[in-house]
């Protein structure tokens, strides 16, 4: 997955061009696509996690993410109204 980020990360940025990535996690796939493409300068990410459905962990590794490009936010419901949103 990190991989995939980093050449699509390249191949955007050589273009002068940018992607948006917006993902709703139930805990362990928003941790993992944050470090996938945490710092890639042409890729930003939105993650969006139910308030009280993640682990203290999850939440963890996804809010003290430190990186001008990931963007999260805790959201009311679970993920299936999370998915009809997007």
């Amino acid at each position: 997955q990190q991989v995939v980020a980093r050449l699509l990360n390249h191949v955007l940025g050589g273009r002068g061009e940018r992607a948006t990535i917006v993902v709703e996690t139930s805990g362990d796939t928003g941790p993992a696509a944050i470090e996938a493409v945490r710092g890639c300068e042409a890729v930003r990410i939105f993650c969006l996690y139910p308030e009280g459905r993640v682990s203290r962990v999850q939440e963890l590794q996804m809010v003290t993410v430190d990186s001008p490009n990931v963007f999260v936010y805790r959201t009311e419901g679970d993920t299936d109204e999370q998915a009809e949103a997007l």
